[in-house]
């Protein structure tokens, strides 16, 4: 039991204060100020406690449906997920092999369903192989093994007891899933379902197991400071009718109104056609015209400062959830992009590489008829630079390149191959790996009997001139031979990628060649 002190360090007896209620609840009194009743009985800010009332899955449905704030809440981090979706490291034909079985499975917008249903409050995607019997697990996925894939909500599956057994990779998940409202209701092992789980509920008492399995929708957090929102803007929407109010006090009104109604509205209608025609309110000696103005300052700055509270409850910049530019004194608006991006990438790791990763141990195999351990995939950019902001980029990469050329720092062959490999993997001259290999098979790249596969002469080799294509041949006119090898590399360059023949000519005189 918490006790007050007296300023000697002495209890306080409630009876020699009856307005003080000694407080035992746990945790309740921190910090007690016996003079002022700050933290004791008399305070009210002890008595704030906190409720959890979960949200109806029609509360959440008619939400998302009627409320613009809390649609875009859910759909916008779900769409920003997916929106660029992932780059595949593997073969090209293994690269377009993988992302027809995508397109084909429709598997980019499943994801994204799957996603949004966890925002709500839980989803999850069946992989279907056609087999006769779900109850068992998933069989070894193998060429055009994956039939289907089907997304469902939390509310479309019923979910059995929880696998307790530590032994079973399934600890944790449901035995089995069940479809309902499908013809007998098969059972589903855990194996076969992809699940996309909304906010995390820890395991307290009073969760129960199936909230503790698929989460919270996030719209339960954000329920509050969406609603207060949506008052002050609705209420503010309703002053402007209001905003200003004419008032007519005609003698013998009401009177008037009983025994002549439309003698009374006529006069009304009269009065008001005067004051727009001829900006002035005719009335008799009696009669009285005045104007009611509400004011309205203030209004604005609050709805901004409680949308503002939205979009920090909702994690996502205001300038994207509300589509605003961006506000404040030399605001760009960059870091909030940086910050959310942040988030974006942190949520693709932690939350959606793993849903993923299950769905490509059916899509890989089935799409190859192997899952090769070289293939796999990173995600793409969320967001690409301007052509100022790339051409800056690729200027300080050059110029890096320079230096370590200048410093002798790594070997002319290395860095030579390492650049095109940049300018391949930047795609800053696309078609580049194309026009190189033609330039490499009709003999035009600059080089020798020594040179590599890409007619790169290391350096310390011996019988460093330029000879005729085949190398080992009679030296010929180097520095001739060089240019017109050139000329042609950046000729078939040109034509292969666009790009302008001087930025070409640039990139290429800062790569080290061997000395003639």
């Amino acid at each position: 039991m918490a006790h007050l002190l007296d300023h000697r360090g002495n209890p306080i007896q409630s009876a020699a204060r009856s307005n003080v209620v000694p407080i035992t609840r746990d945790g309740l009194a921190g910090l007690v100020n016996a003079a002022t009743g700050a933290g004791t009985s008399i305070d009210r800010s002890v008595w704030d406690n906190w409720y959890f009332v979960p949200m109806s899955p029609q509360e959440i449905i008619s939400g998302y449906r009627a409320n613009w704030l809390l649609g875009k809440i859910v759909d916008i981090p779900a769409e920003d997920m997916v929106r660029e979706w992932r780059e595949w490291q593997a073969d090209e034909g293994q690269i377009e092999a993988l992302e027809e079985a995508e397109r084909n499975f429709g598997i980019v917008g499943k994801v994204q369903e799957g996603i949004s249903y966890g925002r709500l409050g839980g989803g999850a995607m069946l992989l279907g192989y056609g087999d006769a019997n779900p109850e068992n697990p998933a069989p070894k996925a193998t060429k055009d093994s994956l039939k289907y894939a089907h997304v469902f909500n939390r509310w479309e599956l019923t979910v059995e007891e929880e696998e307790r057994d530590v032994n079973s990779p399934w600890f944790g998940q449901p035995r089995f899933f069940r479809i309902n409202g499908t013809v007998g209701q098969p059972r589903i092992h855990p194996s076969r379902m992809v699940v996309f789980k909304g906010a995390r509920v820890p395991r307290f008492p009073g969760v129960t197991w199936e909230d503790y399995f698929w989460g919270d929708s996030v719209l339960t957090r954000v329920d509050r400071a969406v609603k207060n929102a949506i008052k002050a803007n609705d209420g503010f929407a309703r002053l402007i009718d209001e905003a200003k109010i004419d008032i007519y006090r005609l003698s013998g009104f009401m009177q008037n109104l009983i025994s002549n109604e439309d003698a009374v509205r006529k006069r009304v209608q009269y009065t008001d056609a005067g004051k727009s025609s001829l900006r002035g309110v005719y009335l008799d000696k009696d009669d009285e015209f005045t104007q009611r103005q509400l004011s309205l300052t203030g209004m604005p700055e609050m709805i901004e400062s409680l949308l503002s509270v939205v979009a920090g409850a909702a994690d996502i910049p205001a300038t994207r959830l509300l589509g605003r530019a961006p506000q404040g004194m030399n605001s760009t608006g960059d870091h909030d992009e940086q910050n959310y991006h942040t988030m974006i990438r942190s949520k693709q790791r932690l939350y959606l590489s793993p849903a993923v990763d299950l769905i490509d141990s059916a899509l890989i195999p089935s799409a190859l008829g192997t899952r090769p351990k070289e293939v796999s995939y990173k995600w793409a950019p969320l967001s690409l630079p301007s052509e100022k902001e790339q051409a800056e980029t690729n200027k300080i990469k050059a110029e890096t390149i320079k230096i370590y050329v200048d410093a002798a720092l790594l070997p002319s062959s290395a860095i030579e191959k390492a650049t095109q490999s940049m300018l391949s993997d930047d795609q800053w001259l696309p078609g580049l790996d194309k026009a190189l290999e033609e330039a490499a098979k009709a003999g035009e790249l600059p080089g020798d009997g020594n040179e590599t596969e890409l007619g790169i002469v290391p350096v310390g080799s011996e019988g460093g001139d330029r000879t005729s294509a085949g190398g080992g041949g009679t030296p010929v006119n180097s520095s001739a031979r060089r240019a017109a090898n050139d000329a042609a590399l950046f000729d078939s360059i040109e034509a292969a990628t666009g790009a302008d023949r001087a930025l070409i000519e640039s990139i290429f005189s800062m790569i080290p060649r061997a000395s003639d």
